[in-house]
C-alpha cells in the first residue's frame, strides 16, 4: 500500500466519522434561498464537490 493510498483511506475514515457524529439540522444560506437540511447531508455534499474538483484538477 502506497503512502498516497494510506492517506486517502485515513481521510475517508475521518470523513465517515464526522458524517456519523453530526446529525443536527442546519441552515445553509445560498444566493437566492435558505436551505435547511441535516448537517451530515450538507457535509456529504461539500465532500462530493471537493472530490469532483479534485478529479477535474487531476
Amino acid at each position: 500500500m502506497t503512502r498516497k493510498m494510506a492517506w486517502s483511506l485515513v481521510l475517508i475514515g475521518l470523513s465517515v466519522i464526522i458524517l456519523i457524529v453530526n446529525h443536527d439540522r442546519m441552515q445553509v444560506d445560498l444566493l437566492i434561498t435558505t436551505v435547511t437540511a441535516s448537517e451530515s447531508f450538507v457535509l456529504l455534499g461539500f465532500i462530493g464537490v471537493g472530490v469532483a474538483i479534485g478529479l477535474l484538477l487531476k
